[in-house]
Parts: C-alpha cells; structure tokens; sequence
C-alpha cells in the first residue's frame, strides 16, 4: 500500500509541474530568447522542460521506491 501512493504523489507531482511548466514556457521562451518569437523556439523549450521533469520524477521515485 505505501508504493501505491508514492508512485500515487509522484504522478501528481508530475502533473501539477508539467501543467504549471506549461504555462510558464512561454515567458520563460521570452526571457531566453528575446526577439525570436517562432512557435518552433518554444515547443523545444517546453519539450525540453517537460523531459527534464519527467527524469527527474522518475529518477525519484525508482530512488523512494528502493529505500
């Protein structure tokens, strides 16, 4: 029953993360990369942000779930 709701809070974490990150992609894009405004530049910025989340969390979680 404890796996279950640890691998349960790191899937909301995920979401709550990668759904906030998706907002925020955009002026992150901004601030990054002031004057480019391609859809192209933000789709690798919040591709790449939503990669480095989801290790991230998964790296996590395989490390609480072993202890």
């Amino acid at each position: 029953m404890k796996k279950k709701v640890r691998i349960l809070i790191h899937l909301f974490l995920w979401l709550l993360l990668s759904l906030s990150y998706f907002f925020l992609a955009e002026p992150i894009t901004s601030y990054l990369f002031t004057g480019i405004h391609h859809v192209a530049t933000w789709l690798t910025v919040l591709s790449t942000g939503l990669v480095i989340i989801f290790v991230t969390l998964l790296i996590s979680l395989i490390i609480s779930l072993r202890k």
